[in-house]
């Protein structure tokens, strides 16, 4: 138990996306895109987009109880400018942002903020479910994150903004602060098996009631590059 670092990269976990860097020109776009304002109901859009779909979301502030349920394989793409992320989602502590579960996923150029996992979202009687302020990965998932910050989430569990559990989470150019738990990984909590690596990622300023503030990984490997936790 505790923090355990290795030079293990995600090399077993599928990557099936190659991002066009922000960019939300219809040129890097398929057949399978779709454009979403704060007005649409992006929510509905994003769960019942299919296998494959990029999704971009414009610029400008989603708010309301996200809890967005994936499990198919997408591309979440915001806004940005000269590098900044113009793509709000504000669950007002309402929620956590996403749970995927066994799907391959691609976030980048977003700010997540004020996601929040407590009993009331409890999934059955695991324990897993009620981690990850933010996002939760399970079931093999996959989740590739890039040029995003997680700010101000929590938990009643564990993992103020990310938790994974037997899953794959890859952070790049990535700040994660302000967030919290109430019992391990402030900023990130990793366990069965899962794998997080980080790079050019700062996960700090986050606070755990017990062990792991910015980091804690259970029978999981961590491998961090040109972070800051």
């Amino acid at each position: 138990n505790g923090f355990y670092l290795s030079s293990l990269n995600c090399l077993s976990c599928p990557i099936k996306w190659s991002s066009p860097l922000g960019s939300t020109s219809p040129a890097n776009c398929s057949d399978s895109s779709i454009f979403l304002w704060p007005d649409d109901d992006w929510k509905a859009a994003i769960e019942q987009a299919p296998d494959g779909t990029s999704v971009f979301l414009s610029r400008g502030k989603y708010t309301g109880a996200c809890n967005l349920a994936v499990s198919r394989d997408i591309m979440l793409m915001g806004t940005m400018t000269d590098g900044e992320s113009e793509t709000i989602l504000d669950c007002k502590s309402l929620s956590r942002h996403f749970h995927i579960d066994g799907a391959t996923v691609t976030i980048e150029g977003v700010t997540l903020m004020r996601g929040r996992a407590d009993d009331r979202q409890r999934m059955g009687s695991s324990l897993d479910q009620e981690g990850g302020g933010c996002l939760l990965a399970t079931g093999n998932a996959y989740v590739d994150i890039r040029d995003s910050i997680f700010s101000g989430c929590s938990t009643s569990f564990s993992g103020g903004a990310i938790m994974a559990s037997a899953s794959c989470v890859a952070l790049s150019r990535v700040e994660i602060s302000g967030c919290s738990a109430k019992v391990h990984g402030g900023g990130v909590f990793i366990e069965s098996e899962s794998t997080l690596h980080a790079s050019a990622a700062s996960i700090v300023d986050n606070e755990a009631a017990e062990s792991g503030g910015g980091v804690f990984a259970i029978f999981s490997s961590v491998g961090l590059s040109r972070s800051e936790v």
